[in-house]
């Protein structure tokens, strides 16, 4: 029977399409996560639910953009210290907007430049269609790979993972 295991993660930052450009120098995305395995999951995700409880306003939301600055680094203090003391695997992935838009751009240039050179009066193409990468998927892809290469190494094949994370949209999590 595979070995089950929870991987609870979340995104920070920009999370955006291929075709914009940052909002201010540096913009990053990141997505991070620690792995539980299930037989473990009440004994270590016990301490990450007080922080839970001891942040929530109390509208009952709890996101770290809601939280006084005072509290938001005594939350990044609480969080990094759980997940230190907790001993589980954490992993994190990111990647910079301006350096993905101009990824984008170059492959896009790459692309037109190669239908250019191949145009034929003969051949009907129809119009392109621009698919500008979602920075969202790209970061959970490389957080995922992560995990995987992780489990590899430990030759952890037969495993079930369940992901656990915010409220992320049904198209999105689709393309995950």
């Amino acid at each position: 029977e595979p070995t089950k295991i929870i991987f609870a993660c979340d995104e920070s930052g920009a999370k955006g399409y291929a075709d914009q450009n940052e909002r201010y120098p540096g913009e990053t995305g990141v997505f991070a996560g620690i792995l539980v395995p299930e037989d473990f999951a009440n004994e270590k995700l016990r301490h990450f639910q007080n922080l839970v409880a001891k942040f929530t306003l109390p509208s009952g939301k709890l996101h770290i953009a809601d939280l006084p600055d005072d509290q938001k680094e005594a939350m990044r203090r609480d969080v990094y210290a759980a997940i230190r003391d907790s001993g589980l695997p954490s992993f994190w992935y990111a990647i910079h907007v301006a350096g993905f838009h101009h990824w984008h751009n170059d492959e896009k240039r790459l692309r037109d430049d190669a239908l250019t050179a191949t145009a034929s009066p003969t051949v009907k193409r129809g119009s392109p269609r621009p698919d500008p990468g979602s920075l969202h998927e790209a970061l959970f892809e490389g957080l995922y790979a992560h995990l995987i290469a992780f489990l590899e190494e430990r030759h952890k094949t037969d495993v079930c993972i369940e992901i656990r994370s915010d409220q992320i949209d049904a198209p999105i999590i689709k393309d995950f």
